[in-house]
């Protein structure tokens, strides 16, 4: 079990270390938590103006019923939801076509579902996709502490929360090279610079 405990005890005695004996306690962690994986960071569209003008417990609410429609969808797809914090999902997946897949039903389920709500109610999306190497905390369930940590998690996230528009997928450049020649042949290759990176990606188009 990768749990949270037995990191923090690796952490520390890593912390207490003297520098020969990090690099075994470094290696002890990646054997333990090191893991392939797609990443995807979705973050909710409009919470500073939602909760402005209805209230946070409105918000919460929209929260709780986007969790409610993305975790099984991740599941189907053979992903696995490390944790919902605030209006983000952070959720990994063996395969990154599979990740793809997810977000794209999740933004088409979401879709159906705002043309029965009052449009107040309406939910959005952001989407970012990234592939790597990453240490992973597991958890019986989402809503205690697991996490998730790495350079792709990073990615993801810039792509999903700083760079996305609403109802966008955007999947890294690494990731998107995994994918078989004919799926998504239609994506269209965009490039950011941000924080002093430069993430070349492409956005899916459903």
């Amino acid at each position: 079990m990768r749990d949270n405990a037995e990191l923090l005890r690796l952490l520390d005695a890593y912390d207490a270390a003297g520098d020969e004996a990090r690099p075994a306690i470094e290696a002890r962690i990646r054997d333990t938590y090191a893991t392939d994986q797609a990443v995807l960071i979705l973050d909710m569209s409009g919470f500073s103006v939602t909760t402005h003008r209805h209230g946070i417990v409105f918000y919460l609410s929209l929260i709780r019923q986007m969790n409610r429609i993305t975790h099984p969808i991740v599941v189907a797809h053979g992903g696995t939801v490390v944790k919902f914090e605030a209006d983000n999902v952070f959720a990994v997946f063996p395969d990154v076509a599979e990740a793809i897949e997810a977000a794209i039903e999740i933004n088409d389920q979401l879709d159906a579902r705002n043309v029965v709500t009052e449009d107040i109610r309406d939910i959005f999306v952001k989407i970012g996709i990234d592939y790597g190497e990453v240490l992973l905390i597991e958890a019986p369930d989402p809503m205690r502490s697991a996490d998730l940590f790495g350079d792709a998690v990073n990615q993801a996230c810039k792509l999903g929360e700083d760079l996305a528009a609403r109802k966008e997928i955007l999947v890294s450049e690494r990731a998107f090279a995994r994918l078989p020649a004919d799926r998504h042949a239609d994506a269209e290759a965009v490039s950011y610079d941000i924080s002093d990176l430069h993430l070349a990606a492409r956005r899916i188009r459903h």
